[in-house]
């Protein structure tokens, strides 16, 4: 038989460094041809290499993507069931891999996709992913997302900063870096990194929301309802979302026709609509009760966990809310 090169070890190792690389790159995007893309390069590092771990911790992140996004053809269960396989996998091979340890970690604290949340656990995961891999920005931003979770907003932004530095070109660590400095209150930061995120990743929804949102809270309601508008053309079914947020803007502006209109278009399609945002747009022209209900509904939902919580605590749309919610506490089930 043909002798193996003594090198062919250390080239094999080089060429998958490089399609890891590679792989997170397309991964970064978060979109649905990146996640796809990054899939096709990790299961390169594994069939090049079998027990290169990193080819696995990379399915696993990709996996748990698809996931979060619903991108796959199949059940969001299904695809974290893959991670896990995936983290575990590359835990098997390498004890130390940071990134299947961050996988794990985000699994577990968010609860995602009708996983029940396993937040200690998860916070753990997290935490040793970090202390594995210092300069893990998806681990940082995974933990900053649990910390937001569970309302400590100011260590949150702190872990959410320390990811985009770490991974300047990812567009869900700035997308959340700009949500967490919102929640802050650094409206200027927030608008700053809001307009990184749509450079990066011009059709994501979430940039234009908190870039909109930024603008109306120092007072910029033109600059608000023209950010508005551009999430209403960013994807198929963002109209009716940016129907919901621009409700309020006519409401306050004494527009109450154009007010209702919105907001029946926002109701018209309310399952594409995040409850929080149609209970600010009924409270918005008078109508408290169905406010709350939209209110209670969402505080209610399993799959936006604690972020509910610290959102009517730290958004400032809740001021009005917030009273009413003091003196209406929620009936036990």
């Amino acid at each position: 038989t043909m002798a193996v090169p003594p090198n062919a070890g250390a080239t094999v190792a080089a060429a998958n460094t490089r399609l890891y690389a590679i792989g997170r790159y397309y991964w970064n995007l978060r979109t649905r041809d990146g996640i796809a893309k990054s899939i096709e390069y990790f299961s390169r590092v594994v069939a090049d290499d079998p027990r290169d771990a990193r080819g696995y911790a990379g399915l696993a992140s990709a996996n748990a993507i698809v996931a979060d996004y619903g991108y796959g053809a199949s059940s969001p269960m299904v695809y974290l069931a893959r991670a896990r396989k995936y983290a575990d996998r590359a835990l098997s091979l390498d004890p130390k891999s940071s990134e299947a340890y961050a996988v794990l970690g985000l699994i577990s604290s968010q609860g995602m996709k009708g996983a029940m949340p396993q937040i200690d656990r998860g916070l753990a995961d997290l935490r040793r992913a970090i202390a594995l891999d210092p300069t893990s920005g998806s681990a940082h931003e995974w933990y900053g997302t649990a910390l937001l979770e569970q309302g400590h907003v100011g260590e949150a932004y702190a872990e959410l900063n320390t990811a985009a530095q770490l991974e300047p070109l990812s567009v869900a660590t700035t997308a959340w870096l700009g949500t967490a400095a919102y929640l802050e209150r650094r409206y200027g930061e927030a608008i700053s990194y809001a307009r990184e995120t749509i450079d990066l990743s011009p059709q994501r929804p979430d940039a234009y929301e908190t870039l909109g949102l930024a603008y109306e809270a120092l007072g910029d309601t033109p600059s608000a309802s023209a950010t508005f508008r551009r999430l209403g053309r960013a994807c198929a079914s963002c109209r009716s979302e940016a129907a919901a947020l621009l409700a309020p803007l006519y409401a306050r502006s004494n527009q109450m026709a154009q007010a209702r209109a919105e907001l029946t278009i926002a109701q018209a399609h309310h399952g594409e609509v995040s409850p929080d945002d149609l209970a600010v747009a009924f409270d918005a022209i008078g109508k408290h009760e169905t406010a709350m209900s939209w209110l209670r509904r969402w505080r209610r939902d399993s799959h936006y966990g604690g972020y509910a919580a610290t959102e009517i605590a730290n958004d400032p749309r809740f001021a009005g809310l917030r009273g009413q919610i003091r003196q209406r506490p929620e009936k036990p089930a």
